[in-house]
């Protein structure tokens, strides 16, 4: 089939030839069987299941052109950030200039929630979490949503990830108007069982457009069968057999490259993969592009990128979790560009992104997380992570007639074995993980995404499940109990004989919190919460979703007392005395009498490593200090960020004092971004905790403050941050100050004409615990709860032409009127008048009675203001003037 002939089915001709110029004139035979046999354009559900580089991307992007065209929403959900980052680059390469609008969101990239929330989008790329987010939050974009792509359903089967996928899918099938749904997977055993949950046709590809011999060295013998053809073939890689597995393993790599091949080889540990690109590069070098190694020499220092530098020289990588993700994006670029010949991975790399290869080594061993945090053991891999990594070999457009797969075995039985299990063994299936999840965590998740369920309905819902499908049956007691707890913890109400979530179970929720950490969190925040930073970031450590974080224990420091010192040493220093400041829960770990378990160790580690994280302690003295890489860190700074945000949200949820809330909502900023200078212009330029560095810096150069980088050359900035920086802050620079008028004043031009003076200026800075304000020439001070009222009717007067907001939409609840009263006793403090100017339409709706023009709102400063409900209005007001 042509690709021109998609026109045929209602996909735009510009984008059909966008794609023919890309690809070629033909569809690979899959894409052409989804779209004749499978319906694919007749807006028919499918289940594409076929192996890796057989086009079921593809499949998806030609449904969604169709769906675009004709003025519907399209949803991707991916399985993990880098996949999503990844599509989402890709696809606006492709499309943004063909004006298709597409968003992304993630856990730590935000930039575009509101603009899904609000439906501003033509396709949409997802997490799984961000699906379940997006239900809580605004149930009615789905009406305007046709398709939803689920791209590696195979995951379902995941530890982690399967159960929000399977929720996220129960939530779609349940809705009123279901969209079309494409699933995309792998080979699965039970593919037929899944097509029926889904309600949706199978299609099935059994070959792939470039031919893989999958295969064992077994002595110097490479012994293989064909993919496609499923023909035995035999050579020989070595001329004589070594003795040393390593040694063994670095002469076939030196083998299979002497041919000018690329090569991925998965081994089972980081400290593996790092160690064998070491040795490689020693004795075997392939000239490295100059650009590769100034691309690494610009990021942060750490351990692992002066180790990638010095491989890397050498035309060798390797790439696990602990490299900062902007190291592992550059190994994966080059990796494309042919720069680097060899890769060493570890087996995250095999699921997802698209770095295809010639051939591919696999270890067929792993190391996989025990029970307890930090506990590790060696097991063999499954049949679908060997499917996986074996598919990265000779993927479709890169030039070779095939790939080849190998697998090392130590002995004549060894290779038997695996022959038998991996090379002809058979797709497993794909199986819930759902019954791993708390019932009252299951239950919560569909109370909190409708209005209100019926036992009844409660029932139909938990048989839509895959579990149910499988067997899986939850009795009426079990279902019972775990209602009656979610009530006495007041996370749903009763309505007759329907239940629905609070504002704090859907608040739960939201914010991606298990019911067991929500417990333990208002355990925390009740009478006797801490007032310090360390027991606040001690304590989201100790939340069940922390058990995720990447720091462990070293034999040394589990022995040891290393942590209890260094926390009596904190305690002297910072003055903390009693539970006043730090909460008997904490203190007490300092007491020599009292036995720290492991996990309480680890817990003070982590609680220790970012509070010096936010002071600004350079990378390289943190990962010696810590034994840990940037990578790690990073990933710890962005579980405890999420933590720390959803403690903040809860605690206003149950009116705790506001002091908690704003330390909260601080330390989650600080953490974000690894430093604690969350207000200045720095956090704007470099706002990822990647950049720390480049941050540190420009603060200790005295550029905080948009007017300090009056003056400053690109050679000077160059000099402090380096010129891929330098680069980048120049241009953020440029459109941060053109639009920064606009920005503070709301309203630059009406009608052609300059705006009046402002007579209400309002900036999102603290004073003490007040917020000030300007009216006219006065300065006033508000409670925080006050500037928040105040925030919202001046934002809502700047974003409707009569500046009317109902009291729901200002706060959740009854006491809208009760603090609108304490608002004007505030302002009347100060004999400005300004309290007269808050109306009540008699109907439930407040405004302030100023024009847009006499509004001024700081902006800037509001990025870094403690509240994240402000926040995200100053954001809408911002995108409302770029428009």
């Amino acid at each position: 089939m042509l690709v021109s002939h998609l026109v045929d089915y209602g996909v735009p001709a510009v984008v059909v030839e966008s794609w023919r110029r890309r690809m070629g004139e033909e569809l690979l035979p899959l894409q052409e069987e989804a779209v004749i046999k499978g319906r694919l354009l007749q807006g028919e559900s499918l289940l594409i299941e076929a192996p890796t580089s057989a086009g079921k991307t593809f499949c998806a992007e030609i449904a969604a052109a169709q769906a675009i065209f004709q003025r519907r929403k399209v949803l991707m959900l991916v399985p993990l950030k880098a996949i999503a980052a990844e599509r989402f680059a890709d696809f606006r390469q492709k499309y943004a200039a063909l004006g298709i609008r597409v968003a992304l969101a993630t856990g730590d990239y935000r930039g575009d929630d509101l603009r899904i929330k609000r439906g501003e989008f033509d396709l949409a790329i997802l997490i799984y979490e961000k699906l379940n987010q997006l239900m809580f939050e605004n149930r009615s974009v789905f009406k305007s949503v046709a398709l939803v792509i689920v791209d590696e359903l195979q995951m379902l089967a995941d530890r982690d990830r399967g159960p929000l996928l399977e929720l996220a899918l129960t939530k779609l099938l349940l809705l009123p108007e279901r969209p079309q749904l494409l699933a995309l997977t792998t080979s699965a055993s039970n593919s037929e069982e899944l097509a029926a949950w889904l309600g949706c046709s199978i299609l099935t590809g059994a070959s792939r457009p470039v031919d893989l011999r999958l295969g064992v060295l077994s002595g110097c013998s490479y012994k293989s069968l064909s993919f496609n053809q499923k023909q035995q073939s035999e050579e020989q890689l070595l001329q004589q057999e070594p003795c040393e597995p390593e040694e063994r393993l670095l002469q076939v790599v030196e083998a299979i490259t002497a041919s000018e091949e690329q090569i991925l080889i998965f081994v089972r540990s980081k400290r593996a993969a790092e160690n064998l690109a070491e040795m490689l590069a020693e004795r075997r070098e392939w000239s490295a592009a100059d650009e590769l190694i100034r691309r690494l020499d610009d990021q942060l220092p750490s351990l692992l990128r002066d180790k990638l530098v010095a491989t890397c020289g050498a035309g060798v990588a390797f790439h696990h979790a602990d490299l900062a993700p902007a190291l592992r994006q550059t190994v994966e670029e080059f990796f494309r560009k042919g720069r680097i010949k060899v890769v060493f991975a570890t087996t995250t790399l095999a699921f997802g992104v698209n770095l295809p290869a010639d051939s591919v080594i696999v270890d067929a061993y792993k190391f996989e997380a025990g029970e307890q945090q930090g506990e590790t053991s060696v097991v063999p891999l499954n049949w679908r992570e060997y499917e996986a990594m074996s598919g990265r070999a000779g993927r479709f457009g890169q030039g070779k007639d095939f790939g080849r797969s190998l697998l090392l075995a130590e002995s004549d039985l060894e290779a038997e074995s695996l022959w038998k299990l991996y090379v002809k063994g058979e797709a497993t299936p794909i199986q819930s993980r759902l019954e791993s999840l708390d019932l009252r965590d299951i239950l919560l998740e569909f109370f909190a995404a409708n209005s209100a369920v019926s036992g009844e309905s409660l029932e139909v819902i938990l048989e839509s499940t895959l579990a149910a499908r499988e067997g899986v049956a939850w009795s009426d007691a079990q279902v019972n109990s775990a209602v009656e707890s979610l009530d006495s913890l007041s996370l749903i109400r009763s309505e007759g004989d329907e239940v629905a979530a609070t504002a704090l179970g859907k608040g739960c929720k939201r914010q991606g919190l298990s019911v067991a950490g929500l417990r333990l969190l208002s355990h925390y925040l009740d009478s006797d919460a801490p007032s310090d930073r360390l027991s606040w970031l001690v304590a989201v450590a100790s939340l069940p979703e922390a058990a995720r974080m990447p720091l462990y224990l070293t034999y040394q420091e589990e022995r040891g007392r290393i942590w209890r010192e260094a926390l009596l040493e904190h305690l002297h220093n910072s003055g903390v005395n009693g539970k006043d400041s730090a909460g008997d829960w904490l203190t007490a770990r300092a007491d020599r009498d009292y036995i720290l378990s492991r996990e309480e160790q680890r817990q003070l580690k982590c609680g220790l490593l970012l509070e010096e994280w936010c002071a600004g302690v350079d990378t390289l003295t943190l990962e010696a200090r810590y034994s840990t890489h940037f990578g790690a860190m990073l990933q710890l700074s962005e579980m405890a960020s999420w933590l720390l945000n959803a403690a903040a949200e809860v605690a206003r949820i149950r009116n705790c004092p506001d002091q908690i809330c704003r330390l909260l909502s601080q330390l989650a900023a600080e953490v974000a971004h690894g430093h604690s200078y969350t207000d200045s212009i720095v956090a704007r330029l470099l706002p990822a905790a990647e950049e720390r560095g480049s941050a540190i810096a420009l603060i200790g150069a005295g550029l905080e403050r948009s007017d300090d980088y009056t003056g400053i050359t690109f050679e000077q900035l160059s000099e402090i941050v380096g010129s891929t920086t330098a680069r980048r802050i120049q241009q953020s620079l440029k459109v941060i100050l053109q639009s920064n008028d606009k920005k503070e004043s709301g309203v630059s031009k009406k009608n052609g004409k300059e705006a009046s003076m402002p007579l209400l200026r309002l900036r999102g800075s603290m004073q003490g615990d007040r917020v000030p304000i300007r009216y006219k020439e006065a300065e006033i001070d508000l409670t925080p709860k006050s500037f928040s009222y105040l925030f919202k009717l001046s934002a809502w007067r700047l974003l409707r032409p009569d500046g009317w907001v109902s009291k729901d939409e200002i706060e959740p609840g009854f006491n809208q009127a009760k603090n609108i009263y304490r608002v004007k006793q505030e302002l009347k403090r100060f004999a400005t008048g300004l309290e007269k100017l808050i109306e009540n339409n008699k109907s439930g709706c407040y405004r302030i009675n100023l024009d847009p023009e006499q509004i001024r709102i700081d902006h800037d400063s509001m990025e870094s203001f403690c509240d994240m409900e402000l926040l995200n209005l100053s954001r809408r007001l911002q995108q409302r003037l770029a428009s």
